[in-house]
Order: structure tokens, then sequence, then C-alpha cells
């Protein structure tokens, strides 16, 4: 089994959850990393850029613009991640989310089992059959939401299609404007039908041909890419970067 942890997701949960203990929070995260690998597991940890800003952000300025800043819990990512990265295996992609490191990194190793570890739900479009599953929980690790799971809740034909749901509807979290009073149960039954995306994007420029440029703008930033595994950078590389941006 290969886990790949979405790291700021489950650094913040566990930092909160920990009531903001840095010592306490950290040492939580090392005891359930350590129990996966004394399963004989594979773990790999991934990072959000550091030091840049990401390529959607480039692509769009206001791309999380609406976001909270807690900056005590940003420094005690930073910590975490450099401390994390001295004793797991971990890699970052400059101008990529994490989001794009665990997209990478399914399709690197295609034959194996995933557990994807994050509570976002823009991983859903990566499940796949008897192969890539998600644990919301690091304390829940036989917990785990599959492709089944997903279709009952979100009526679509194949997971990538969760894509499109997201850049119909948008994602207040992001900061990505959909169609208004558009939620998933109507973005699914506008494209339950269709099997391939170009089925989709006819749908939603006769449906919606106003929004449908937002529309195709939204699928560039919800779509997950794979990075050239020569961009990924590890080990003390990637240390000394934490370290040049810890505050």
């Amino acid at each position: 089994m290969l886990y790949l942890v979405d790291a700021g997701n489950v650094i913040k949960k566990m930092y909160y959850s920990k009531n903001r203990d840095w010592d306490n929070a950290l040492n939580s995260l090392i005891e359930r990393f350590d129990k996966i690998e004394s399963f004989g597991d594979k773990l790999i940890i991934c990072f959000d850029s550091i030091g840049c800003a990401t390529f959607r952000k480039d692509m769009n300025s206001d791309y999380k613009a609406t976001r909270t800043t807690d900056n005590d819990a940003n420094a005690f990512t930073r910590y975490a991640e450099l401390n994390l990265n001295e004793k797991y295996t971990c890699y970052m992609g400059p101008k990529y989310e994490a989001d794009d490191v665990v997209c990478t990194f399914c399709h690197f190793y295609p034959d194996k089992n995933i557990r994807i570890i994050s509570a976002d739900k823009d991983f859903y479009s990566l499940l796949e059959e008897n192969r890539v599953e998600i644990v919301k929980h690091i304390w829940k690790l036989n917990d785990t939401y599959n492709i089944i799971d997903l279709l009952e809740e979100f009526p679509i034909s194949k997971p990538s299609h969760f894509n499109n749901v997201k850049a119909i509807m948008g994602d207040g979290s992001d900061n990505i404007e959909g169609i208004k009073g558009v939620g998933p149960k109507t973005a699914c039954r506008l494209i339950e039908n269709c099997m391939h995306r170009k089925e989709i994007d006819d749908v939603v420029l006769n449906t919606y041909p106003d929004f449908y440029d937002q529309y195709k703008k939204n699928y560039e930033m919800v779509y997950k890419v794979d990075i050239d595994k020569s961009k990924l950078i590890t080990g003390d590389e990637l240390s000394k970067i934490i370290a040049e941006n810890t505050k």
C-alpha cells in the first residue's frame, strides 16, 4: 500500500485538534506516520509550493484570495514540514500544489494500491476502482472513501467528472466563481449522462452559454496536473527551501 499525504491539510488539522500545541501536534503526526511505516507500507508526504506562488495563482490572482490567514498555523506548517522532511520521504513541486504532487505519484505508481490522506474533496477526481481510495482522517486509516461512495454522493459517470462538477458550481473555499444558484445536485444532474469531457463541455455551452468561458477557466483551475518528476524537490534541497522560507 502506498500512502500519499496532503501535508498542508493533515498538518493543520492536527495542529488545530491539539489546541495549537506545536510539540503535541508534531509528535502526533510522527506517531501516525510511524504506524503506517510499521505496517510495511510506503509513505510519501506531499507539500504545497514553498517560496513561490502556484501556477494557479499566476493564472488568477484572486485564487484562494478570500481565505483568512492564520500566521501561527502557517509557521507551524513550516516547522512541521522541516521536521517531517528529515524523517520521511517528502516532495514539493515549485509552483504546484500538493494536489498535483499527489496526482503525479498516483500515475507514477499505476500498479500500486494507494490511499490519499486528506479531507479535501479535490482528490475525489483521482479515485479508481480497487486501487485509489481516500482516508479523510489520519486517526482512521481503514475508514476509506472510495469510488462507490463518490458515485453515490455525486451521480456522475466517472470520478474525473468531479472536476467538471466543480468547474460548474465553483468552489467558495478557493474563490472560484460558479453558476449562481447551481450546487452539486444540479451540476451532477446536468452532466450525469455524459461519458466524455467533450459532451460535458457541449452541455454547459448549450445550457449556460454566458458562463461557458468562465467554466473553461474554472476547469483549468481545478484540474490536477502531472508534474515532470525531474521538477520535484526532495531531501536536503527541500529542507534548504523550507528553512529559507521559515519566519
